[in-house]
């Protein structure tokens, strides 16, 4: 399975959820994560990544300031972890919480 696969199937995910995705490229800064998803009463970071691969340390800074925002961002690396995010916290779901101070 690679990355386009995860990203497939959360597009189907987010579909069946009555939300959108959104393809972000950032200008001027990198570590962004991949996809905004916007779901009828909230919305969410996603970083993709092929089955087994973490995020890269730039990355993971970035997701720690977006959440210092109070923004929800997720990191999903198979169709498992896009049906568990899917499920939501009650199923066992965690946030990674990173101090930015840390990296």
């Amino acid at each position: 399975m690679k990355e386009s696969d995860v990203v497939k199937h959360l597009k189907k995910v987010v579909k069946e959820m009555r939300g959108t995705t959104r393809k972000v490229k950032w200008e001027g800064r990198k570590h962004a994560p991949d996809l905004l998803i916007l779901l009828p009463l909230s919305s969410c970071w996603v970083e993709t990544k092929a089955p087994g691969k973490a995020a890269r340390l730039g990355q993971l800074r970035e997701h720690a300031r977006l959440r210092a925002s109070g923004m929800q961002v997720f990191v999903l690396d198979s169709v498992v972890s896009v049906d568990a995010w899917a499920r939501g916290p009650a199923d066992g779901q965690r946030l990674i919480k990173v101090d930015i101070k840390e990296l």
